[in-house]
């Protein structure tokens, strides 16, 4: 006789609809269906920034040894290699993790403080931009050139996670856009979905922003219990282990950090703690 095998599923409040368990994806989901083509979320690694594509990984020059604690001429003649910003595992898994809403319209801003903050495109009747009053953010530090409150995009993209996992919404720093700042928050996307984006703006006279823009960082995590605070000097273990670490990132040239943290979650997920 065959068993046939429960198939999990859940629902949200007030929802009807059913999603399986094993269903663990994030959803963008929109009522203008124009934008699923025209400008649509992807993921971050699909928005390399020009500047840093360009980047060197690495570079050599000749050390000077006149200065400081190199005193020794013949050090000069040693090559010194140097590594840059791209070869950073930390920056590139910010930079390339979770997903980007780029803008789904051509806009162009006017600010000045004679003229103050105006926006058009041809599709106004959507309320793309909407004002806050500077109550709302009291006091908040803005550079005197910027216009001196919030505003907030009217979002299309209502967006969907499974039980458990929120989202981290916020400036995508390294494309340096520095006109418009987005307001980071983090949004139970389980529950729910629909939100806008509050922003400041620092742009000055005219400015064009053109559909796919990079605009928002969308970083999707799984809640867990918070963390106790503890604030410390080293114990003798952790000492040690510190002083490990540091032996073993002095005896490898290239690819300490992705060698410990893959060592460490094998040993994890061995032990079954991961």
């Amino acid at each position: 006789m065959f068993w046939k095998r429960e198939r999990k599923t859940y629902s949200r409040f007030l929802e009807d609809k059913e999603y399986p368990v094993s269903d663990n994806n994030i959803r963008f989901l929109t009522n203008k269906p124009e934008y699923v083509d025209l400008a649509p979320p992807r993921p971050a690694k699909e928005f390399m920034p020009a500047w840093y594509k360009k980047l060197s990984r690495e570079w050599t020059e000749m050390r000077d040894g006149e200065e400081g604690r190199y005193r020794d001429e013949s050090w000069n003649e040693v090559p010194y290699k140097d590594h840059s910003i791209k070869k950073c595992p930390s920056t590139h898994d910010l930079m390339f993790d979770g997903f980007i809403i780029p803008l789904w319209l051509d806009l162009k801003i006017n600010y000045s403080k004679e003229t103050g903050f105006n926006w058009y495109n041809k599709h106004a009747m959507d309320n793309t931009i909407t004002e806050h009053s500077p109550l709302s953010i009291g006091t908040m530090p803005i550079p005197e050139d910027s216009s001196q409150t919030a505003y907030k995009f009217s979002n299309p993209w209502d967006i969907m996670t499974p039980p458990g996992w929120s989202v981290l919404i916020c400036q995508p720093w390294y494309h340096r856009n520095l006109e418009i700042e987005i307001m980071p928050a983090i949004v139970e996307t389980d529950s729910y979905h629909q939100m806008n984006l509050p922003f400041l703006y620092h742009g000055y006279g005219e400015k064009i922003f053109r559909q796919g823009m990079p605009l928002v960082h969308v970083i999707p995590f799984k809640r867990t219990e918070s963390l106790d605070l503890i604030v410390d000097a080293f114990d003798i273990q952790d000492g040690r282990y510190y002083d490990k670490s540091r032996a073993a990132e002095r005896t490898r040239q290239n690819g300490y950090y992705r060698w410990l943290t893959k060592k460490n979650k094998q040993i994890w997920k061995d032990e079954g703690i991961l």
